[in-house]
């Protein structure tokens, strides 16, 4: 804990584990531009947004999709692969079917085959479905 007090950011993200004390733990590493803790962070208030209909207060899909592209944009590919999904339902960002495909062939490229899949249901419009 002394080295995520002092600012170490991969001692920080690991603390995220604490209970009462993960969110703390997550936003200071994510805050140093940790890519892991900005797409754990941006996955967070996604799936609240979409869970309660973007209705509660923290939910803003806005701050998910900024946290989510400083993320993809390092390499991360499960925020590339979360972006792609944003992109093509317009959660957060206007809807563009070539970015979210764009995003969808990164994650791929970095080994996050999963992003196939989303990809063919995004062709096809049928994302919305899951």
């Amino acid at each position: 804990m002394e080295a995520a007090l002092k600012g170490h950011v991969g001692a920080q993200y690991c603390l995220k584990v604490l209970p009462n004390e993960s969110m703390k733990w997550l936003l200071m590493a994510a805050e140093q531009g940790d890519a892991p803790a900005m797409y754990e962070l941006s996955l967070i208030i996604y799936n609240q947004a979409v869970k309660n209909n973007f209705s509660i207060k923290n939910a803003d899909p806005k701050k998910a999709f900024e946290l989510c592209l400083k993320s993809a944009e390092q390499g991360y590919p499960k925020a590339q692969l979360l972006l792609g999904k944003m992109y093509s339902r317009g959660t957060g960002v206007k809807a563009d079917p070539a970015e979210a495909e764009k995003w969808f062939d990164k994650a791929i490229q970095n080994g996050n085959y999963v992003a196939g899949f989303y990809s063919c249901l995004s062709k096809y419009g049928l994302i919305n479905y899951l």
